[in-house]
């Protein structure tokens, strides 16, 4: 298994940014219909998830209930084939102009995880 280099602290689990319910609510309409209900058993985070044709699976976790007009943290998980190479999530439900999650494995067997925009 691959783990994750520095500076994160932990394989499963990326907190990408805080965000705001605009970001959730694109992430939920991506999902629907074809979504379903992660709860990890090591974190105790129930997610959203979805997984791709080939075999990635994108996992979404926001508070419950979510904040009234507060900031509040979003928790991206992504499992994903070493073959695929690479796997991102932008989201704003399409990468230009949208903050990108990049995560592949490099030489060294080690996760790297990336924030971008395209």
């Amino acid at each position: 298994m691959a783990s994750v280099s520095q500076p994160s602290p932990s394989p499963s689990l990326l907190k990408i940014y805080e965000t705001d319910i605009s970001a959730w609510a694109l992430a939920r309409r991506q999902f629907d219909p074809d979504s379903s209900v992660y709860a990890d058993p090591e974190t105790g985070l129930t997610f959203s998830t979805y997984t791709s044709d080939r075999g990635m699976i994108f996992r979404v976790a926001i508070p419950d209930p979510v904040p009234e007009n507060k900031i509040f943290d979003t928790v991206l998980q992504i499992v994903s084939p070493q073959d695929v190479g690479w796997v991102g999530w932008a989201w704003g439900g399409h990468m230009t102009y949208n903050p990108l999650a990049v995560a592949w494995v490099n030489g060294t067997n080690n996760v790297v995880v990336s924030s971008r925009i395209a």
